[in-house]
């Protein structure tokens, strides 16, 4: 597997709420820093994280696109990174809501397969008043 179909399977994993592939994407020692409610998680935090999040959009489900991603590969590291646009679909397949996010994912090569290592989500803060920018597609 390329480092790069990591981006598919995390796709695919969340679209189809499969808790077990997208786990299997991480490393035991992932270290995730996302843009909601905390600082950062462990493996075992993002998958209660993931839980949540499945549990929360019911019979809605999420979509992720990245778009302008951005590798920069050494031999058994890969840093990824560009945008992702999170759309929630209802069951009929229409968009409800999207928000844009940026992403850094740090990957490392151990036992012939990729594992995302690091994690790393953001949206950038208007300076005047500290809120989110918030942006959908």
């Amino acid at each position: 597997m390329e480092p790069q179909e990591i981006l598919q399977i995390y796709i695919d994993a969340i679209v189809n709420k499969d808790i077990d592939k997208l786990m299997s994407l991480y490393d035991e020692d992932v270290r995730q820093f996302d843009t909601w409610d905390k600082w950062e998680a462990d493996k075992a935090q993002l998958r209660r994280d993931f839980e949540g999040w499945f549990e929360w959009t019911g019979e809605d489900h999420n979509h992720p696109v990245f778009k302008d991603v951005r590798m920069l590969q050494e031999e058994k590291l890969v840093v990824l990174n560009g945008y992702t646009i999170f759309t929630k679909m209802n069951p009929r397949g229409e968009a409800i809501e999207s928000i844009k996010n940026r992403f850094t994912f740090v990957l490392i090569y151990e036992n012939e397969v990729w594992k995302i290592w690091h994690e790393h989500y953001s949206i950038p803060v208007e300076m005047e008043n500290l809120k989110g920018i918030y942006a959908g597609e």
